[in-house]
């Protein structure tokens, strides 16, 4: 991604600086439902207040993510998750949980599958995404975003702009997902973050930026467009629901294993 005026970003979100989610604003909702990426080594992360963090270690690579269940699973994008380990930085309850997290699933660029990737982290989840059950052309919404102020503190960001076009791509790639483009100011860091209808409920998944001057414009004048990426739902839920089935196999199976070894060690 490129970078865009941390000032640009603000001014586009301020027709939300007070729209509200039920009893929080906008901006709160998709804090508490959003989570920072950390690839890296040896990694700590403070909070510093309810919207900078101080990171600490070596990060190779930084993203965002989305809470879609409460049995701990994020959506990202895949680039964000390529080598590990990775961190997960988020609020639960308004406290900061800083949690290693494995990767489930993710897209396969070479065989043109969504630029997405399934996380999970061993914590179950108070607040969690409501995927939006339609939306079209036009509409407008809103995207969470990070800015990076110094070396080592991160700030989150809110964003606002409207949907340009939508994709469904090649019927034969599978999963299935469609491409949303829109006009919301995104730069580098964004990538896997939410983005939302402006009643709060999940649309995409960000994936790209692209800023840049029509070649037929003899002055200077910068057009944008950033996507997203939503996969198909009931994939999703399967997917989902397997690695959880599996998950909660393993922890059984790991307990009469342990269980197992203690009959030993008391019959001898």
């Amino acid at each position: 991604m490129h970078y865009t005026t941390s000032t640009r970003r603000d001014d586009s979100f301020l027709p939300y600086a007070g729209a509200k989610v039920g009893q929080v604003s906008l901006r709160e909702f998709l804090r508490a439902r959003s989570a920072v990426v950390f690839e890296g080594d040896q990694l700590s992360v403070t909070a510093s207040g309810t919207d900078h963090c101080t990171v600490k270690g070596t990060v190779f690579g930084i993203g965002l993510a989305a809470a879609i269940d409460r049995q701990g699973y994020f959506l990202t994008a895949a680039h964000c998750v390529q080598k590990g380990p990775f961190l997960l930085l988020f609020f639960d309850k308004g406290q900061l949980q800083a949690r290693p997290a494995r990767v489930v699933w993710r897209g396969d660029e070479s065989k043109k599958q969504p630029d997405l990737a399934l996380l999970q982290v061993p914590f179950p989840l108070h607040d969690v995404f409501e995927w939006t059950p339609a939306f079209t052309n036009g509409e407008r919404i809103v995207a969470a975003g990070i800015n990076l102020i110094s070396n080592n503190v991160i700030k989150s960001q809110c964003m606002a702009g409207k949907i340009l076009r939508l994709d469904t791509g090649s019927a034969t790639v599978l999963p299935h997902f469609i491409c949303i483009s829109h006009d919301a100011p995104l730069h580098s860091g964004d990538s896997g973050g939410p983005l939302v209808s402006t009643d709060g409920r999940l649309v995409g998944i960000n994936s790209d930026a692209v800023f840049g001057r029509p070649r037929w414009l003899s002055f200077s004048v910068e057009t944008l467009s950033s996507d997203a990426e939503r996969p198909d739902l009931e994939w999703l839920r399967q997917l989902i629901q397997h690695d959880a089935a599996a998950q909660s196999g393993a922890k059984t199976n790991q307990f009469k294993e342990r269980a197992g070894d203690g009959g030993m060690e008391a019959g001898l």
